[in-house]
């Protein structure tokens, strides 16, 4: 049986079914019924895996994700079971899938104290179903898999690695009241831009836009920051604007 968990994004709070939420200064205890086992596979939503050991998150939303925590399987004596190698695939429609790598994931020791080091950087992965397959685990004696908590880090990144090249593009205005533009220039190479909220969910999106001003409407857009991400293949860039209302 599959059981999915997320256990934070952002903050903790609970898509849980059947077990019980860590959230507790970062660590996770060793109790049996707190975390995910599989010990029989079955058909994969994303067919290229096939019949595999297999969970599956959907936010309920698409969000900007770069990175997951997670910790393994913790039961004292079932540490084997835990998670070695694992596959990532991020799918917008449970349909199409965009593969994120192979990742080892650390034994657990078994303690009633795991605090874990297993950190995966996802690199503004976007989407709303997150697929964890485990390939291989620790003991290949154990036909059962298992994760004990993945915590989803959502983040609208500025830092200056893996930006497009150049950033003669602009947003105006800002603040702004009813639409705001962003203007291109003299452009052709940007492939989608969208507005991310302050959450990391997607809100409003255009794929290949025009060169040159692409104007959206924020009428009915809560008052806050937003981010504007324009894309180009791999590479991203961020700008912020303010969105106020008439007073």
């Amino acid at each position: 049986m599959k059981i999915k968990y997320i256990s934070s994004v952002l903050l903790c709070f609970s898509f849980i079914v059947n077990i019980g939420a860590q959230c507790i200064d970062d660590s996770h205890s060793a109790f049996k019924n707190q975390g995910w086992l599989s010990c029989d596979s079955s058909q994969s939503p994303n067919i290229e895996r096939g019949n595999s050991h297999w969970l599956m998150y959907d936010l309920g939303h698409e969000y900007v994700i770069d990175s997951l925590t997670i910790w393994n399987h913790n039961v004292w004596g079932e540490t084997g079971s835990g998670a070695k190698i694992i596959s990532i695939d991020v799918s917008v429609d449970k349909t199409s899938w965009t593969n994120f790598g192979t990742h080892t994931v650390n034994k657990a020791p078994g303690s009633w104290k795991y605090k874990t080091d297993n950190l995966i950087q996802l690199n503004h992965a976007v989407g709303q179903y997150f697929l964890i397959t485990v390939l291989e685990n620790w003991d290949n004696t154990s036909s059962c898999r298992g994760i004990a908590e993945v915590r989803f880090g959502v983040g609208i990144s500025t830092a200056t690695e893996d930006v497009l090249t150049e950033n003669n593009w602009s947003v105006y205005p800002n603040p702004t009241v009813d639409n705001l533009t962003i203007d291109l220039k003299d452009r052709t190479d940007i492939e989608n831009i969208s507005i991310v909220n302050a959450l990391g969910q997607i809100i409003s999106s255009i794929n290949n836009p025009s060169t040159g001003q692409n104007t959206i409407s924020v009428t009915d857009f809560q008052e806050g920051v937003y981010y504007i991400r324009i894309s180009n293949n791999d590479q991203i860039q961020n700008k912020s604007f303010v969105k106020v209302n008439n007073r």
